[in-house]
């Protein structure tokens, strides 16, 4: 299960939402988390800046941007109304099936981060294309928010792809797999003992996650 958690460290509100949804993450720890920060209602966010560009790409992908915080589960944004600390968003889509797998790693060498994802069909689908989107997340970033905030977890860093997901086509063949590998320049304002890479394989149409994976426990 993956969660796209759209925050920002000016946002008042984040601060007061952020604790219950995080306790609630807690209690799933097998649930992906990235955390991405728009540039709209705060532009002067710190780990926006950072790459406000594909920052707000992805949110514009879900068409979210403008108010935060908002998450999107496998894919579908949910309501802001919503109670982000409701073990419910998370319960609720457990237990699907995929009939692919994904593994996704990173590698450091020199100033470059090496990225390497895998995806392997392990039933037979009929998918023509899917999207496959990438990214570096760090896992802690330690910075004393003007929002109070001072720990921010799985933040988004770069796509190594596109911030829409690359089209693939993956193999009919039953245990088959198609790999995909890039390089991204490491950026010196990252911690390198604390990136990792997060894949999320979606379909291309609606958006609904069909698999996941992380390099590292997230």
């Amino acid at each position: 299960i993956v969660v796209e958690h759209f925050t920002n460290t000016r946002c008042s509100v984040c601060a007061s939402r952020n604790p219950g949804f995080f306790t609630n993450l807690g209690n799933n720890p097998n649930v992906i988390h990235l955390a991405i920060h728009p540039s709209s209602p705060y532009s002067n966010c710190v780990l926006s800046q950072h790459n406000s560009l594909e920052n707000d790409a992805r949110t514009n992908y879900y068409n979210i941007y403008g108010a935060t915080p908002r998450i999107v589960v496998q894919g579908t944004s949910i309501p802001a109304t919503t109670n982000y600390g409701d073990a419910s968003i998370f319960t609720s889509q457990s237990g699907q099936m995929s009939p692919f797998t994904v593994r996704t790693s990173l590698d450091v060498n020199g100033g470059q981060v090496i990225i390497t994802v895998v995806v392997k069909t392990e039933a037979i689908h009929s998918f023509t294309d899917l999207k496959l989107f990438t990214a570096i997340a760090e896992d802690t970033v330690f910075y004393n928010a003007p929002n109070g905030e001072n720990e921010h977890y799985n933040v988004f860093r770069e796509s190594v792809f596109e911030t829409e997901g690359k089209t693939i086509t993956p193999s009919m063949m039953v245990g088959d797999s198609v790999m995909f590998t890039e390089s991204i320049a490491l950026d010196m304002v990252w911690d390198v003992n604390r990136i990792s890479s997060i894949s999320i394989l979606q379909e291309s149409g609606n958006k609904a996650v069909v698999q996941a994976a992380t390099s590292r426990n997230q």
